[in-house]
């Protein structure tokens, strides 16, 4: 999808303040959408080199993982992910997924509209976005899941999708909702894994490009 016209043959990107997010200024988040591989992120990079925006050598901080990397479920795993980078040097914008550990652990007995453990996950992501806003993180890039083959996840995973997006659009910090839903759709057997869960390479690719246009419109990190 092109961006936006921002002036005769201009793009957004073009409009935006640039040189103001350093690498060390972006964190990566998540679980194992992200954490399996870290390809999006080194997908991300390499966009970011080409336009420009990132030097070579210079490198994104990426803390998502295969563990500790819930919201809400067994202890606060992204939140510590994010503590644990902060402690070292602040940051300016997050790029996170986050809720997919606690639909896949979490077992729900009810229609996952009303699963505590979706509601707690929710609930989790609000805190956590606000806790970033007060810190003075001034942009969050969302990414929500492509739809997971197995049913009864498939089902967690669309009840939970709508309370993120509220979660964000609601944020105290510019929050923008990337949902990978159309990335995926008609490339589902090439994009994810055999697990039927995380990215292969052409996914993670598809990803990072889908969440580098969300930047550019918005002027994240450019």
């Amino acid at each position: 999808m092109p961006d936006s016209d921002s002036g005769a043959g201009g793009t957004a990107a073009d409009a935006c303040e640039h040189g103001a997010v350093s690498g060390n200024d972006l964190l990566v988040i998540g679980d194992s959408f992200l954490g399996s591989t870290h390809q999006v992120t080194a997908y991300l990079e390499a966009l970011a080199r080409g336009a420009g925006v990132l030097a070579e050598g210079d490198r994104y901080r990426d803390s998502s993982s295969n563990i500790g990397n819930t919201l809400a479920l067994g202890g606060n795993g992204l939140l510590n992910q994010y503590l644990a980078a902060v402690a070292d040097e602040p940051v300016k914008v997050v790029i996170m997924d986050g809720g997919g550990a606690d639909a896949l652990v979490g077992l729900c007995d009810v229609p996952p509209v009303d699963c505590s453990v979706l509601l707690d996950a929710a609930s989790a992501a609000s805190a956590l976005l606000a806790r970033l806003a007060d810190d003075g993180v001034q942009e969050v890039v969302y990414l929500y899941y492509p739809d997971p083959g197995e049913p009864s996840l498939r089902d967690k995973i669309s009840a939970l999708r709508p309370m993120i997006q509220q979660a964000c659009d609601e944020s105290p910090v510019a929050c923008h909702f990337v949902d990978l839903r159309p990335v995926f759709a008609d490339n589902y057997a090439e994009y994810v894994t055999g697990d039927g869960l995380n990215p292969s390479a052409a996914g993670s690719e598809a990803t990072a490009q889908a969440t580098w246009r969300v930047m550019q419109e918005n002027c994240v990190a450019q």
